[in-house]
């Protein structure tokens, strides 16, 4: 059997396929006949591709970290850059690499049935998370309110931020591909503990641990999401809102 045949089922195929058997799929028009040793090798090799493309991701993220720290504009600069190219990256993994179609990232819409609630869900649990960390900030680390829920200044400044470089980007890369790709070699619940705790590292970035662990267990929650409705658009929604209007809802149940 040509492993070629194989490359082209989904994220979600691959994980129906049964160890060393012989098996037939199909999933929105797409068939596949494969071998489930064969499978289970190109699964691997995505898993390592991805935990690859996990470090180069961060490598960058962390050298504008320092590189902020260290008020070095430049290096801030030119490494931010490179972390948002390869924020972007996953469309030409998954094309070029794996062989595979874009929708295997989670690019499709969805039931709206399952959508809105567990959008609506994850949005009001990781408002929670975010008046923890809030409160933490708060009462032991001495900061005042105001600064800890920074408020946004200019909404499609902000908007148009989210989509190229934040939030849309980071679900696309951290769930779309990164989990997705884990799960096929590791199974759902090690793939999203583990995507999520890694999620949370990149955010000591900037050295901020409080934040870190806030977005360790907000993507348990993207996570969840994505595999609830099979679309990365929907916890990329909740991601956005969260960004956009999360603190300023933190500060009024705070300042009560």
């Amino acid at each position: 059997m040509e492993i070629h045949n194989i490359l082209f089922l989904t994220s979600r195929d691959l994980t129906d396929v049964k160890r060393g058997s012989l098996c037939y799929t199909v999933n929105g028009g797409c068939a596949a006949r494969c071998l489930g040793a064969e499978s289970e090798n190109v699964m691997k090799r995505n898993t390592v591709v991805a935990l690859i493309y996990w470090c180069a991701l961060h490598t960058a993220l962390f050298a504008a970290g320092r590189a902020h720290q260290a008020l070095d504009k430049r290096l801030f600069y030119t490494f931010g850059a490179v972390y948002v190219l390869l924020l972007w990256c996953p469309q030409l993994i998954v094309k070029f690499v794996e062989h595979r179609p874009i929708g295997s990232l989670g690019f499709r819409v969805g039931s709206l049935a399952q959508i809105i609630p567990w959008g609506l869900g994850a949005f009001v649990l990781i408002v929670v998370f975010l008046t923890i960390e809030t409160w933490f900030r708060v009462t032991f680390h001495g900061e005042s309110l105001e600064p800890a829920t920074p408020l946004i200044s200019k909404l499609p400044i902000e908007i148009l931020e989210q989509l190229l470089w934040i939030g849309l980007p980071e679900e696309i890369a951290h769930r779309g591909y990164f989990l997705t790709r884990l799960r096929e070699s590791w199974g759902t619940l090690p793939a999203l503990v583990i995507s999520a705790f890694l999620f949370g590292v990149g955010h000591l970035a900037l050295g901020d641990l409080p934040r870190a662990i806030q977005a360790g267990v907000s993507g348990l929650v993207y996570g969840t999401v994505l595999l609830k409705t099979d679309s990365v658009f929907a916890p990329a929604v909740v991601h956005i809102l969260i960004n956009l209007f999360g603190r300023a809802i933190v500060r009024v149940v705070l300042s009560h």
